[in-house]
């Protein structure tokens, strides 16, 4: 996963929501993806505070983080912390996301079943697993 990572350092959204993400990858993530913006990891049960501020700590850019369901995250305050850079107020589920409009996103979005899929990779700036 480190060396997948590696290779895209200007990946700005990341979607890890019902995987098995824990926070050895967080830590990954932390080293590898400077220019994180958004990063989802709703029902991730192996995350904590641990890879959380791991997150914090390595990806300044961070404006957004939705967390929900990841039940060894016990420091709300450093999500809404992360939450208020971006300007997000509602961390209730999809809530959060309410002012987004992926219509104007320059971001690909794609879930498990189309990840195979044909794309261009030199175009990808969002990745989903």
């Amino acid at each position: 996963m480190e060396a997948v990572l590696s290779m895209l350092p200007g990946i700005t959204t990341l979607c890890l929501n019902e995987t098995d993400a824990d926070d050895a990858m967080l830590k990954i993530i932390s080293t590898t993806m400077p220019n994180l913006e958004w990063l989802e990891m709703d029902d991730c049960l192996h995350v904590t505070d641990i890879g959380l501020q791991d997150v914090a700590d390595g990806c300044p850019k961070l404006a957004y983080l939705s967390a929900n369901e990841c039940w060894g995250i016990l420091n709300t305050d450093l999500v809404e912390k992360i939450n208020a850079k971006g300007g997000w107020e509602d961390l209730e589920g999809s809530q959060a996301s309410e002012g987004y409009d992926y219509a104007d996103s320059d971001d690909y979005s794609f879930d498990d079943s189309d990840a195979y899929d044909d794309y261009d990779a030199d175009d990808l700036d969002h990745v989903g697993f």
